[in-house]
């Protein structure tokens, strides 16, 4: 079964270079020794919205990985 992610989902295209460039001045703020960004409020949005959905994500992914184990407990009681 092949699996889907949710970050490759072609509504958040749209928030892609915001993010990416939300990411490029991370690096660069982290070879420069400094600990904040200046970002532009749409970068944060695009930032804050791809956290959540790598969060998203991550439950669905522990929840395939979960039911199958349920679904044998399930059959041998």
């Amino acid at each position: 079964m092949k699996q889907f992610s949710l970050i490759k989902h072609a509504g958040l295209r749209c928030l892609e270079p915001h993010f990416c460039s939300y990411a490029l001045k991370g690096l660069q703020a982290v070879n420069a020794g400094t600990v904040s960004v200046k970002a532009t409020p749409a970068e944060c949005f695009a930032q804050a919205v791809y956290d959540r959905v790598e969060e998203l994500d991550n439950t669905l992914a522990s929840l395939r990985l979960v039911v199958p184990f349920l679904g044998e407990k399930c059959k041998a009681t």
